[in-house]
């Protein structure tokens, strides 16, 4: 009969000591059965690591989905009940001279780059990402040049004719990008779904 102490120490300092006894072929086989015990124990906790981090990503995936087709339905009702055109002159019936009346509005982004910032919109389709990003870059581009086309229009020399139909020209070019956006966000939510 022998007996067999193990001192094992623990990552945080913690001493244990695992004691075996008995012939040595049942201290052979008590030996295999606390290893196989430990291994065991820690397949199945790396497991449940895994599952766990695979449903968070995928909650995070969903809610991420779920928010840029919410920003995408207020895109989508903005650009099709907005006024057109985007720019326009406008008789004043006081001073009997023109001024431009603007029809726009600048669109968020925030849903987007919470789902870039996140790591979310990595687990989307190469398809999927290359799409949404594209939309999203069309809309800064966008709200970039209506946010010229107005720095231009407070800017402006308003009795040239030369200016107002370049800034009309302007309005009208952001009119038909923003009727493509349209198409491209309804075309994206029937991917997203």
């Amino acid at each position: 009969m022998y007996c067999v102490d193990i001192p094992i120490q623990i990552v945080n300092g913690t001493k244990i000591t695992i004691q075996f006894s008995g012939s040595s072929d049942e201290i052979g086989i008590q030996f295999l059965m606390t290893i196989f015990s430990v291994l065991a124990g820690f397949l199945i906790a790396l497991f449940s690591i895994w599952i766990t981090e695979r449903y968070r990503r995928k909650q995070g995936v969903r809610q991420s989905t779920q928010s840029i087709l919410n920003e995408l339905d207020i895109h989508e009702k903005f650009l099709r009940e907005r006024k057109k055109p985007f720019l326009s002159l406008v008789p004043n019936p006081k001073t009997h001279e023109e001024s431009f009346a603007y029809n726009g509005s600048l669109m968020q982004r925030s849903a987007f780059e919470s789902a870039l910032y996140s790591g979310s919109f990595r687990h989307f389709s190469l398809e999927l990402q290359k799409q949404i990003s594209n939309l999203y870059v069309e809309i800064e581009l966008t709200n970039h040049l209506s946010g010229k086309i107005l720095e231009f229009i407070t800017m402006g020399d308003m009795n040239s004719v030369h200016f107002k139909r370049s800034m009309i020209h302007y309005g009208d070019v952001l009119d038909s990008k923003l009727d493509q956006i349209l198409d491209t966000i309804i075309s994206l939510r029937k991917l997203l779904k």
